[in-house]
């Protein structure tokens, strides 16, 4: 297994050469190579770009490669650049899909919770509003997808699609609980003017008690999403 380790590293990177740093203890001069050798690298990988099955590399997809091949290499395993880019795309992009369903996830719990959330949103919200919120999060999530993940495109689009699903779900739970939060808006609201027909308003109360409680009542109702406010009609 190591004779055939050898040979895939002699066959696949046909142009080598070593580079040697001073030990970690001398500070300056370990520092000075380290930067050395990073611009040495990076203006190889700029000057040769490398494909995989057609897909261009990027600098963190050609390093995850690499990765998997020491890996592979330090395992004593034969080097297969197909079977150790199928084990990157896919480590890498159920990663990316982790980290960007645990972000959108703390939004939409803190939404469901009441909470504010950056840009200022809290619960409840008018349909419109609801909507432009979750649209502008699922924007700046495509947004990171399509910057960050890597792989063939029927990979990164089956992870995005997973993606979407599961946080769909979660967007379900925030609009119920927007509906929920409305309804109890909803009521509050017509306390206030309930109060005012059982007391001393519909026997010649203040008017402008009246006009501020309609106001109020306006108000609320203009902020409330379409289904609670169409069982509040008559």
């Amino acid at each position: 297994a190591a004779r055939e380790a050898r040979r895939g590293l002699l066959h696949f990177f046909k142009h080598r050469s070593c580079a040697t740093l001073p030990p970690p203890t001398k500070t300056g001069e370990f520092r000075t190579a380290v930067e050395r050798l990073r611009q040495e690298v990076l203006s190889t990988c700029l000057a040769n770009p490398k494909a995989v099955a057609g897909q261009p590399l990027s600098c963190f997809s050609l390093v995850q490669l690499l990765r998997q091949l020491t890996t592979a290499a330090n395992d004593g395993r034969i080097l297969n650049i197909k079977a150790a880019w199928e084990t990157v795309q896919h480590t890498s992009c159920g990663a990316l899909a982790d980290e960007l369903r645990e972000a959108a996830s703390s939004v939409l719990r803190n939404l469901a919770a009441g909470r504010q959330v950056p840009g200022g949103a809290k619960l409840p919200l008018t349909d419109d509003e609801l909507n432009a919120v979750l649209r502008d999060q699922r924007h700046t999530l495509k947004a990171q997808w399509e910057e960050r993940a890597i792989g063939d495109e029927a990979v990164r689009r089956e992870y995005w699609q997973e993606l979407k699903e599961a946080l769909a779900r979660e967007e379900g739970l925030v609009r119920a609980q927007n509906a929920r939060l409305a309804d109890q808006r909803g009521v509050e609201a017509l306390r206030a003017w309930q109060d005012w027909l059982d007391g001393d308003g519909a026997e010649g109360g203040s008017v402008q008690a009246a006009e501020e409680i309609c106001r109020q009542l306006g108000s609320a109702m203009e902020r409330l999403p379409s289904r609670p406010l169409s069982r509040g009609a008559p």
